[in-house]
């Protein structure tokens, strides 16, 4: 499908506003910029976080007032993990942004029937501010969140999703658990099945992945087994 155009990143010291914990691992992190920057729901930003000028790239949560709201998962001894455990108050970060082309793509939507989001992980981060984009453009069409995670303790953001529910009748978040605990009684297993249980007629739409590089290996592989158009199967592989 076609991409809407892309408005050229800038490059600011954004001033790291503070960190909450979400869930295990999985932290927000929220940077404020003084400068006007141009955000599309899905972009992401690139953070240097080494002063030899390595750089990792994080999905934007949000952006409201001049905050980027990240969502990252911090790795022990990982070079961004490191980075980002090290931030005090107003400290200053290099950042690039906004970046990429996995965006909602608004000339495409008059002729979508279904849009399907699939995350892993910290790959839900883009897709919140990505079904609010949705609403605000008055979507009729049926919305499709499959987000794999392994354990319940994992699960972060729920009462948000369960918020963008009460809004719209067409969206509907699916919770995979691979390692559930014994207290879970809702899906087992990965974001793929959904795919195997369907008919290809189930599974026109638009299809957006985030997450893991073998989850969207995976899950383009199965799409295109079922008859899917590959033009119809987004991502961007950084995580």
């Amino acid at each position: 499908m076609a991409i809407s155009s892309i408005i050229a990143p800038k490059k600011t010291l954004a001033k790291f506003v503070g960190k909450k914990n979400l869930a295990e691992n999985v932290w927000l992190v929220s940077l404020a910029v003084s400068e006007p920057m141009f955000f599309k729901p899905g972009q992401y930003v690139s953070l240097k976080v080494t002063d030899q000028g390595v750089r990792r790239s994080y999905s934007v949560a949000s952006f409201e007032k001049g905050v980027v709201n990240l969502i990252i998962g911090l790795v022990p001894n990982g070079i961004g993990s490191n980075y980002i455990n090290g931030l005090k108050e107003d400290d200053r970060v290099d950042l690039m942004g906004f970046f990429g082309n996995f965006v909602v793509d608004i000339p495409g939507l008059e002729s979508t029937k279904r849009i399907f989001f699939v995350a892993t992980g910290v790959g839900i981060a883009p897709f919140g501010p990505m079904i609010e984009k949705l609403f605000e453009l008055n979507f009729k069409g049926e919305i499709v969140l499959l987000w794999g995670l392994r354990y319940v303790k994992g699960i972060y953001l729920r009462d948000y999703f369960e918020r963008l529910m009460e809004k719209s009748k067409n969206f509907n978040l699916k919770i995979y658990l691979s390692r559930p605990e014994s207290e879970w009684s809702g899906l087992v297993g990965h974001v793929g099945d959904y795919i195997d249980t369907k008919e290809q007629s189930e599974l026109e739409g638009t299809w957006y992945l985030c997450g893991s590089n073998e989850m969207i290996t995976e899950t383009k592989s199965k799409l295109l087994l079922k008859g899917v158009n590959e033009d119809a199967i987004n991502y961007e592989k950084f995580y």
